[in-house]
């Protein structure tokens, strides 16, 4: 299946967020002039494995980056927004709303980490779900 360059630009460029061309380029391995052209939609049929350098220093999957639908992002920020790197399930955001209503809200950071995690290529599909991966994760890091 071919890729929409221009897509996937406006993705990067989405989960980029207020990081440097500079740093994200450095960190995937590729020149920054070939950063941007990606982010402009320049290149007509850019490689998997550079994609997913890229993608890996976003902190995104490539399925992320190339499968993600456009609703999903992060729609009308300003650039230099703070942005989330990472695609919050509904049932995340329920989990999440369930805690802040018991009393128990949930700090921003761990909710982007929560968003990040996957196993075997899913993530978690109930609140309840997302609960026994938080505590899990809680306990194991002792916070």
């Amino acid at each position: 299946m071919p890729f929409d360059p221009e897509i996937i630009g406006e993705r990067l460029a989405q989960r980029r967020g207020d990081r440097s061309l500079t740093a994200i380029a450095a960190e995937a391995g590729i020149a920054k002039s070939y950063l941007a052209k990606l982010e402009r939609g320049d290149v007509p049929n850019p490689g998997l494995v550079t994609l997913n350098a890229v993608a890996r220093a976003l902190d995104i999957t490539l399925g992320d980056l190339l499968d993600a639908p456009a609703e999903q992002q992060s729609p009308g920020r300003a650039r230099g927004a703070k942005r989330s790197h990472a695609v919050k399930p509904p049932s995340l955001e329920t989990f999440v709303a369930e805690q802040r209503d018991a009393g128990r809200p949930v700090a921003d950071e761990d909710v982007e980490e929560l968003a990040k995690v996957q196993f075997k290529g899913k993530r978690p599909e109930r609140p309840e779900d997302w609960y026994f991966v938080y505590e899990a994760l809680k306990r194991s890091t002792g916070r």
